[in-house]
């Protein structure tokens, strides 16, 4: 197994660097936030760089976004597909997937475990 590799990208309207999320095995898991949705699309962002970032490790096929005590899957295919909005908020280019396009995966306890293998304390 391979260790959690966290992933940073720069933020240009916060003018620093933040954490994307973390790579563990073959996932890439995202923590958002409820306020973050896209409305617009109905669903959560991931920068493009990152989604470049992970392409290129070649080992990494889902993505997990997780809100709360809710999380939901998708493979990595989805969000390089024609489904995928890409747009500049400011804050630097963005892939926007609804969450139609994604499964639900966990709810309640078992988001806590997720949530500890994301932030590295597993």
């Amino acid at each position: 197994m391979r260790l959690p590799i966290p992933l940073y990208t720069f933020d240009r309207k916060k003018r620093r660097h933040v954490k994307a999320g973390t790579v563990r095995g073959n996932q890439f898991l995202k923590i958002v936030n409820r306020r973050h949705l896209m409305r617009i699309v109905g669903g959560f962002g991931i920068q493009k760089e990152v989604i470049d970032r992970i392409l290129r490790m070649g080992f990494v096929d889902e993505i997990v976004m997780i809100e709360g005590r809710r999380a939901w899957t998708s493979k990595l295919e989805d969000w390089i597909s024609e489904d995928v909005q890409i747009v500049d908020f400011g804050h630097g280019v963005q892939c926007f997937l609804s969450m139609l396009k994604m499964k639900p995966m966990y709810r309640g306890k078992q988001v806590r475990d997720i949530k500890r293998k994301a932030k590295g304390i597993d």
